[in-house]
């Protein structure tokens, strides 16, 4: 829960109130000890990634004690996660270049890539 803050200029410029409506929460027992699962489809996912961030990096100031550990999991379904300037308009910090997987071949993929390669 919360209350929503459109900050003071937005709130000037447009000529309304700084401070929206307070919610109470679903879950008020949400913490690093009572962690959730986050599912997002589509731009669902993305938000759900910016939410984790937004945890990590103790963006609420109603909350200081958040973390990354209030995310046990999050699954994103059909989300472009790095592949949508959306992910870090909405706030997300860019993720460091990261060294591609190899990952050694099974004996199925080595049959697979041995018979395409024209050996059998």
């Amino acid at each position: 829960g919360g209350t929503a803050d459109y900050g003071a200029a937005h709130a000037a410029e447009c000529g309304h109130a700084r401070y929206g409506r307070t919610y109470g929460g679903l879950y008020p027992e949400w913490s690093a000890r009572r962690p959730v699962d986050l599912l997002g489809h589509s731009i669902g996912g993305v938000t759900a990634r910016v939410l984790l961030d937004l945890l990590r990096r103790r963006a609420f100031a109603s909350h200081p004690q958040t973390s990354a550990a209030w995310v046990r999991s999050l699954a994103a379904l059909s989300s472009p996660l790095n592949g949508d300037p959306v992910t870090f308009a909405l706030g997300a910090c860019p993720p460091p270049p990261a060294a591609p997987t190899v990952l050694p071949p099974t004996p199925t993929t080595a049959s697979v890539l041995h018979a395409r390669s024209g050996g059998g």
